[in-house]
């Protein structure tokens, strides 16, 4: 998805497997498909245990739905270092890719995360995308998370720690400057607070 998609949509699910909703919920929004795995079905080893305390993942962007399915089939392999193994299904993602899924929980919300409002145009498509879940057939509904902004800020300050360094390193040697002109609205708020 581009920047302004990830920046506006909030989708949480609600034990909903990740080879149905989130492939399906890409594909729906630029035509391919991006997977973020469970935390430890891709595995960083054997030279990392995880990356960015469990929170960070890899994958790949494909074309098509049964591309990612194959994928993850390739690639949801224990290393040595690992610290846990996440159960595989019985099947291949691929052959369950091919299967109708099951009735899903599905909750979406399009309101304003970190302070920032959902772009209008990103929060029809979620609201359409809604509307498609349900008449598949899954139950969906209006559902938004509360975030205690105390717990946020502290999440901010275990994930983005060194963020603010990082990125005038970077702007160091592009000679651009670090600037609401130069990055993505979260981005900058990330790093307009870490120096407060």
């Amino acid at each position: 998805m581009d920047s302004g998609t990830q920046r506006g949509l909030h989708i949480t699910e609600f034990d909903a497997p990740e080879r149905q909703l989130r492939g399906l919920l890409s594909r729906l929004f630029c035509g391919g498909v991006g997977l973020k795995p469970s935390r430890g079905r891709i595995s960083f080893g054997p030279i990392l245990d995880e990356n960015g305390y469990g929170l960070a993942q890899n994958f790949v962007q494909t074309k098509t739905l049964r591309d990612c399915a194959a994928m993850l089939d390739c690639l949801a392999v224990s290393q040595p270092g690992d610290p846990f193994i996440i159960p595989k299904p019985a099947e291949s993602y691929a052959t369950l890719s091919r299967k109708k899924p099951p009735r899903l929980r599905i909750g979406w919300s399009t309101k304003a995360l970190m302070n920032i409002e959902t772009d209008k145009e990103v929060a029809q498509a979620v609201e359409r995308t809604a509307k498609t879940l349900a008449q598949m057939g899954h139950e969906v509904s209006e559902d938004s998370p509360e975030f205690d902004p105390s717990v946020m800020r502290s999440m901010a300050d275990v994930w983005f720690f060194g963020f603010d360094l990082r990125l005038e390193g970077y702007s160091k040697r592009n000679g651009r400057p670090i600037g609401p002109e130069t990055l993505e609205p979260v981005v900058f708020t990330i790093y307009d607070t870490r120096g407060k």
